[in-house]
């Protein structure tokens, strides 16, 4: 005998709201470019579109080509109409920099979206070899440790 389809939604208070109220608007920093007349490095942007991140100059081949498959990514899985917020940084920024609270870069891009982005992602082309502990790269490691308090930081428990 088939089971029945049952479909377990967990939520947070969010019964009877629609996807697009509840949605988790994601925030990506990742190694880039500046380009003249479109994005800056360490500037904070939204779009919608894979079309608006050309618009700004992130494009498939040249300087931002890294950036570019990111955020294509991003839109092959969510379709256009989705909020994206990024930033760039260059590709001397440490995963570390990148999430330190105390920093320019998390804080800037997560203070520009006034409380929107629920996921942020960390994006860095690697420029070399990577120095590993226990399997995985230190400045990872490091990185993971900034976020916790970047975390708390900006959500603490009350």
């Amino acid at each position: 005998m088939a089971l029945p389809k049952i479909t377990f939604t967990i939520g947070n208070g969010n019964l009877g709201r629609l996807g697009a109220e509840i949605r988790k608007t994601p925030g990506l920093i990742l190694t880039g470019n500046t380009v003249s007349d479109g994005a800056t490095i360490g500037k904070a942007y939204q779009i919608f579109s894979l079309q608006d991140a050309i618009e700004l100059g992130i494009t498939k081949e040249g300087d931002n080509a890294f950036a570019y498959r990111h955020i294509a990514d991003f839109y092959n899985q969510t379709g256009s109409g989705a909020p994206l917020w990024f930033m760039l940084v260059s590709d001397a920024t440490t995963l570390v920099q990148m999430a330190d609270y105390a920093g320019n870069i998390a804080p800037v891009l997560i203070g520009a979206a006034q409380g929107e982005i629920r996921v942020l992602g960390l994006v860095k082309k690697s420029t070399g070899s990577a120095t590993a502990t226990d399997g995985v790269d230190i400045d990872t490691k490091e990185a993971v440790i900034k976020l916790q308090e970047l975390g708390r930081e900006i959500c603490p428990t009350q």
